[in-house]
């Protein structure tokens, strides 16, 4: 998980700090693996359709006292649960198969 943990690090740093915009694919995988390591929940990646874009996107979703919460960042930067993000779940799939399909896909 400390190989995902560093990767995905990486990923963010590379893409995200060249234009101060996030990536939902960074910060996905980001937030599934930091609450995943932090809190010992487990976590999943939401993919679907954008409402206001028209192109996919994803969200980190873990599993807190039986339910699916899904995970964004506070005031503070800090990882936590919040609100699902503008766009239409489509299927859950773990972070190791969203890694695969994320650097079959982009890089």
């Amino acid at each position: 998980m400390k190989i995902l943990f560093t990767i995905s690090l990486i990923l963010t740093m590379l893409s995200c700090g060249k234009t101060y915009v996030p990536v939902c694919r960074h910060d996905a995988v980001y937030h599934a693996i930091t609450f995943s390591d932090i809190g010992g929940h487990d976590v999943r990646i939401a993919i679907g359709p954008s409402r206001e874009y028209g192109v996919n996107h994803a969200q980190a979703q873990a599993l807190i006292d039986g339910k699916w919460e899904y995970l964004e960042y506070g005031f503070d930067g800090r990882i936590q649960t919040g609100r699902q993000d503008s766009f239409y779940p489509e299927k859950y799939i773990s972070v190791k198969q969203f890694m695969r399909l994320y650097i079959r896909n982009y890089y």
